[in-house]
């Protein structure tokens, strides 16, 4: 157990391919599992504050990620990735963040089931644990020059 530096002395294996753990910058711990997400991207949806039946708030925002793999000539899509943020991080997000709005989500990956209307449902969403906002979208006034859009609250 331990962080180990395998190194390959120079040699390459046949064909001169080398497994990953004998790549000499490669680090391996034997033991190390880990559950980290990191994401930049759009809101692609207004974001809807709840409340569960512990008091305790939540949101999901709906991240827009454009994806680094498309076909030459195409446009690049995106993926749309739930975001689940809870407690007042959750709060925070709801009062300050808007459709369209950039922002950098680290946080961990969970697959969860649940029962809607007698049918069990699946998902796979990122538990946010940071959330670093980024500009707010650009929109034009009525003299046409671009304003940063800016939510009221009731």
């Amino acid at each position: 157990m331990g962080v180990k530096n395998k190194k390959s002395g120079g040699q390459a294996a046949k064909g001169g391919v080398i497994s990953l753990q004998e790549h000499p910058l490669f680090i391996y711990e034997e033991d190390l599992i880990m559950n980290h997400v990191a994401l930049t991207g759009k809101i692609s949806q207004d974001i809807e504050l709840h409340t569960t039946g512990n008091d305790n708030s939540v949101t999901t925002i709906h991240l827009a990620v454009q994806s680094d793999y498309y076909k030459a000539g195409e446009e690049p899509k995106a993926e749309f990735i739930p975001v689940t943020v809870w407690g007042k991080q959750a709060e925070t997000c709801a009062v300050n963040l808007i459709k369209g709005q950039h922002i950098e989500v680290e946080g961990r990956l969970q697959h969860r089931s649940y029962d809607k209307d007698g049918e069990k449902r699946y998902i796979t969403e990122v538990i946010a644990e940071k959330i670093k906002f980024g500009a707010k979208p650009m929109h034009k006034d009525d003299t046409g020059a671009k304003k940063s859009k800016t939510q009221k609250l009731a």
